[in-house]
């Protein structure tokens, strides 16, 4: 009591305000009618979502931020029970110490203060972990869905590894006249590795599109049950992973085609007239057995 009322001001108001001024800090505004001592700064990516302080709404973009009025007898007045409180534990505390901790306290003041304690003993401490609090149950379904997802995934590598597959040995020919003007084995598994990876990359890249188009289609109407919907987006980590997982599934699937492809019989390649009962017997002949176990598979 007696002393300036404090602000923080929000990194919208510092820069519209102040022009970014480092040395406004000390300086004084009025509100209401009563100056307030500016303290500090918040940086421009603090936010109060409703997920952090459901009783508050949205508050993400606050102007300035006013420390709780409490008047002189606010430590005689033990009604008010809907207070919302952002804390950090101490090093080496856990969830369930502190809300122990908070338990005994929770008795001891409903035994000190029994005048105003609920009667139905409703007076609690609650601790949540702040993920907790903002994404809430949607870990398990966020598991599940990128379980799905690599599923999916493993599908279409097994399709396109088939593909591949029949693409190679429709081209006996083609992989056989290599070896017979000099080429190794390892240049033809290159080659082959090459198309598959090339491939696999362009389908990465088209993700990527239809990803930035999806996040955007998502976040269009703000549907207020998706946590951290403005943090969702497609950024350096994504496109990291992204090419890795492109890379890695372009290699592996290519991998079987090519080296099965290799082992053409070179004579009976060359020596087919054409694409009649030899080679159709051939093409469709061989690899059958890779490429049903990757069809079911």
């Amino acid at each position: 009591p007696g002393r300036t009322g404090q602000a923080v001001l929000g990194h919208g108001s510092w820069v519209r305000r102040y022009g970014k001024d480092p040395a406004v800090l000390g300086r004084s505004l009025t509100l209401n009618g009563q100056p307030y001592e500016i303290v500090g700064v918040l940086p421009a990516s603090f936010s109060l979502p409703r997920e952090v302080l459901p009783t508050l709404g949205v508050v993400e973009d606050g102007e300035i931020f006013l420390p709780l009025p409490l008047a002189a007898d606010a430590r005689t007045i033990r009604t008010s029970e809907d207070y919302n409180l952002i804390a950090k534990l101490k090093r080496g505390v856990t969830v369930e110490r502190a809300q122990a901790e908070m338990d005994g306290i929770t008795a001891r003041l409903s035994r000190e203060f029994a005048d105003v304690s609920p009667p139905n003993g409703g007076l609690t401490f609650s601790i949540v972990p702040l993920q907790e609090q903002v994404v809430g149950n949607v870990r398990r379904p966020l598991l599940v869905l990128i379980g799905s997802v690599a599923l999916v995934l493993l599908i279409a590598c097994a399709n396109v590894a088939n593909l591949l597959l029949s693409r190679a040995l429709a081209r006996e020919k083609e992989i056989a006249f290599r070896p017979a003007v000099g080429a190794g084995r390892g240049r033809i598994v290159r080659q082959l590795l090459t198309e598959s990876l090339l491939l696999a990359l362009v389908g990465g890249a088209l993700a990527v599109v239809v990803a930035l188009a999806a996040v955007a289609g998502i976040q269009a109407p703000r549907p207020e049950q998706v946590p951290r919907l403005s943090a969702i987006g497609v950024d350096a980590r994504v496109l990291l992973f992204t090419f890795l997982v492109c890379t890695a599934s372009g290699l592996m699937f290519g991998m079987f085609p090519a080296l099965y492809a290799c082992r053409v019989d070179v004579l009976g390649a060359l020596t087919a007239t054409g694409r009649g009962a030899s080679a159709g017997g051939s093409v469709f002949g061989r690899g059958h057995g890779l490429r049903g176990a990757l069809a079911a598979g």
